[in-house]
This record gives C-alpha cells, structure tokens and sequence, in this order.
C-alpha cells in the first residue's frame, strides 16, 4: 500500500530437510551425499521424482502469481535442492541429471523453462543462486558462470548472486564484518558473473554503508542489493540513511540472530541484552 513491491521465494531443503518432517523417511537429493554434522544420509531420487519435483517447483511459481506476489524467487543456493542438483559435492550422478555442468544444471533450467510457460512473459522469475559452495569438490565461480548462462537462456530474468552451505560455515566471511573492506565479501562472484549474462544481479552478503553499497550500483557490478541481518536489529535503517543519517548499519554481525533462528524467535539479542541491562540500571 506504500509502494513497495514483494516477492516469494520458494525452496525445497533437499538434503537438509528434517527426518522428522518425513515420518522417518530420509530427505531427497540428487545422490546419497551425507550432511556432516548430522549424520543424516538422504535418500537418491529416481528420474520421474525429479521430474515430478520439476513440475511442484513450476506450479509454485504459477501459485505464487496467482496470489497477488509482483515476482518470485527460486533459492538455488546454501545446500538446499536446486544447490544439491548444480553442485558437484551433492550431485554424484551420472545420468541426464549429473555429469558435467550441463547435465547438473538441467534441474534447473527445466524448473526455469516450465515455469515460464506458467507465468508467462510479465511475471518475473528470480534466482538466489550459489557462485562458489566454498567446500572441496563443490561449485565453482567458473561453473557458476556457465549455470548462469544456461538459465538465461531458460528464462531466468535476475541472479542474487550468494554462496555457501553447511560444510562450508567456518570458510564464508559471514561474521566480524567491523571495516568497510569486509563488506560485500561476495562481490568478485558478482564481478566474475556480470560480464556472462545480460540479466540484472543482485549481490548479498555483509552492505553495510551507503558508501559500499553506492559504489556497487554506481560501477555496474550489480543492479541491487540484497540485506537481512541489518534490518533485524534496525527496521527502519533505509529511513534513517533516506533522512541524512548515513553512518553504517549498527548490526555487529554477530550471527546470533541467524545461529537461533529454528530455536528462538528472530530478533537481535544483541540489541535484546542492551535493552535488558537498560531496564535493570
């Protein structure tokens, strides 16, 4: 009503799915790659579930316009299904859905091209998908690129350019973001993919400062940009920025917020124990 637009993203967790949600049974994925951690090894599924899955994931687009949504967004990244199937570490298969880049992508493209079918031309379809898994035998930025190009191609109107999954925890960059030259630490994934497509990007991971985030949009490495923690601690942070206070983002990039998430409610307990020692002075 105040002219924002909003869009759904849709996901399945593949591999990281909970059991328990399945009476027992184990999560789907690609290939029986465990999840370390959990111990939780997911079951491989046949040719006609993945392309039953093709077909669920085209229908929630076609849902998610028909409800009202100005857009939605495929998460194709953080270990999740679509990430299972374009990732070398999750995808061990050998047939037409694994293999070389191509085959690995396919899940997708077809998500992609049957979907727009669906929604037709004025819908946009989206895309938060993983540039670099960040663990031993996953996804490059040079596949990445590749995948990009290929969904494209499929129908895709936008890339959120992120990274990462469960193993890859301790390797992303994802805390301490204290200095502006910590910021947007996935940018040279942006960079690397901008020069292959034609399709608006959008970066995530650690904006901060206006000053960050100007120069992003300014020289063309991405078209927007993508925030979460910031606003979990500070609601109304762009109104603040809009209003002339342009000092950074006072989130301290603690991660509790997201460390608690299935646990407890979402809110910044940093921000939480200042208030509490407020209260008992």
């Amino acid at each position: 009503s105040r002219g924002a637009t909003i869009a759904m993203q849709i996901v399945h967790p593949g591999r990281q799915e909970d059991p328990g949600l399945r009476m027992g049974d184990p999560p789907l994925a690609p290939s029986p790659v465990e999840l370390k951690g959990s111990g939780v090894v997911p079951r491989e599924m046949t040719v006609q579930e993945i392309r039953e899955m093709v077909e669920s994931f085209a229908q929630a687009c076609r849902r998610v316009k028909e409800a009202g949504f100005d857009a939605v967004q495929l998460h194709g990244g953080h270990g999740y299904m679509i990430s299972n199937f374009i990732s070398p570490y999750t995808n061990r298969r050998t047939d037409e859905y694994g293999g070389d880049t191509d085959r690995r992508a396919r899940f997708i493209v077809d998500i992609v091209r049957r979907a727009r079918e669906l929604v037709r031309d004025d819908f946009p379809i989206m895309i938060k998908m993983n540039c670099d898994d960040f663990v031993p035998g996953g996804l490059v930025s040079e596949e990445a690129v590749r995948v990009a190009s290929l969904i494209e191609e499929g129908g895709i109107d936008c890339i959120e350019v992120t990274g990462g999954m469960p193993e890859s925890r301790e390797r992303m960059p994802t805390k301490g973001i204290n200095k502006q030259e910590k910021e947007a630490y996935l940018r040279p994934y942006a960079e690397a993919l901008r020069p292959a497509v034609s399709i608006p990007l959008i970066l995530v991971g650690g904006m901060r400062s206006p000053r960050v985030i100007e120069k992003i949009l300014s020289d063309g490495t991405a078209q927007m940009v993508s925030m979460s923690r910031p606003f979990i601690r500070e609601p109304r942070l762009l109104e603040r920025w809009k209003e002339g206070d342009r000092k950074k983002a006072t989130c301290v990039s603690c991660a509790k917020c997201a460390d608690h998430v299935f646990a407890k409610p979402l809110r910044c307990y940093v921000e939480e124990a200042k208030k509490r020692k407020r209260a008992s002075q």
